[in-house]
């Protein structure tokens, strides 16, 4: 290999003086640059002294209200990233609880951070996306009252306008404990009891163009029935407690294709595959054709589950010759005995070949 390839043996062995005034001349009027070497000494100076400058620099990004443009959009990305890097890779291993505070502190930056950009590629919401992830590992090393942290939670999902917050609740379960998770169900069954009228400060008259915004006269209550519901089956899910998910559905929710779907696949972990296959054919199908097939394949999964084989054949016979789903003919072509399956890909042709719909039937085809 060539002596002038850029990697890491060719760059070590120019020696630590030579690198220095190479960083120095590459920096200059560079203040990305400039801000990561900085943040790399700090480092060497300990986690407390990084995070003061990982948090000023948060309150700065925060702070700011120009509008980012296309031609800023890789800095602002490689920006956040930097600081998401900061706290996971270099605070996090030896003061998580500081980590965990700058995380909190990095994720509030969201919303700032999306009214002052246009995020339709979605990469600075996989910034942050990511970076809520590292709570599964930080929260459960921190320091963390779980009182005060219960607190903090509920702030945070009850203003979650952009969905920053989204799984915080299952993330940081171990921190919040048995303390924790009473005092969150405590904050939402208080806020379920406070009447609409006192449920926040805002002016009457944002109270009523609220209300516009929707033909329904109950927006408001709707909301906020929305958001208990959410909170309290994350909580469920957390705790493990199947019961307590399935009874913030109503009966008129459960005949939904893919709510029965959704819960039947919770009541199959469990094993209770009757219970599931009684509440997937309660499921009202008509008028949710586009959200039957997480129904069907749930159906199918049961029916294997009570070893009623054939059933679940017949099920994906009747669902392909229905739709031409490629999906279903393959998996009823792989459960039947050797030779039949030729037999029965030919018949499946047949069927494709007088669909009335000609222009499923020519996807299929082609995709076959």
């Amino acid at each position: 290999m060539s002596k002038k390839t850029l990697n890491h043996a060719n760059l070590s062995a120019l020696g630590s003086d030579r690198l220095a005034d190479l960083l120095m001349e590459v920096s200059t009027g560079s203040a990305d640059i400039k801000r990561r070497l900085r943040l790399e000494l700090s480092h060497d100076l300990g986690p407390a002294e990084l995070g003061r400058d990982v948090r000023k620099r948060l309150v700065a990004l925060r702070r700011s209200t120009s509008f980012v443009g296309w031609r800023k959009r890789k800095a602002l990305i490689k920006d956040l990233q930097t600081q998401v890097d900061m706290i996971i890779g270099k605070i996090g291993p030896t003061d998580p609880t500081l980590a965990f505070d700058l995380l909190w502190q990095f994720l509030e930056l969201a919303p700032s951070v999306y009214e002052r950009t246009d995020d339709s590629r979605g990469d600075i919401g996989d910034v942050f996306r990511g970076a809520i992830l590292a709570f599964d590992d930080i929260a459960e090393r921190a320091l963390l009252d779980p009182t005060i942290l219960a607190s903090r939670v509920w702030d945070a999902v009850s203003d979650n306008g952009y969905g920053e917050f989204d799984g915080i609740i299952g993330l940081v379960a171990p921190a919040l404990g048995a303390a924790g998770f009473i005092h969150l169900k405590s904050l939402v069954t208080t806020y379920a009891d406070t009447p609409l009228d006192d449920a926040g400060d805002e002016h009457e008259a944002i109270h009523f163009l609220r209300e516009l915004r929707s033909s329904n006269s109950s927006y408001r209550a709707d909301q906020k029935a929305a958001r208990i519901k959410m909170v309290l089956q994350d909580i469920a899910i957390a705790e493990g407690d199947t019961g307590a998910y399935i009874a913030q559905y109503s009966q008129d929710d459960l005949t939904r294709p893919d709510i029965s779907a959704e819960v039947a696949q919770l009541m199959l972990a469990e094993g209770k595959s009757k219970e599931a296959l009684a509440l997937l054919e309660a499921a009202d199908l008509e008028g949710w054709a586009f959200r039957q097939e997480k129904w069907d394949d749930v159906l199918i999964v049961c029916l294997i589950a009570l070893d009623r084989v054939n059933d679940a054949q017949a099920h994906r016979w009747k669902r392909f010759c229905a739709t031409l789903n490629a999906n279903y003919l393959r998996a009823y072509l792989k459960a039947l005995p050797d030779f039949e399956d030729i037999e029965a890909e030919d018949r499946a042709r047949t069927h494709a070949l007088q669909f009335p719909d000609a222009m499923t039937a020519l996807r299929f085809l082609l995709e076959w």
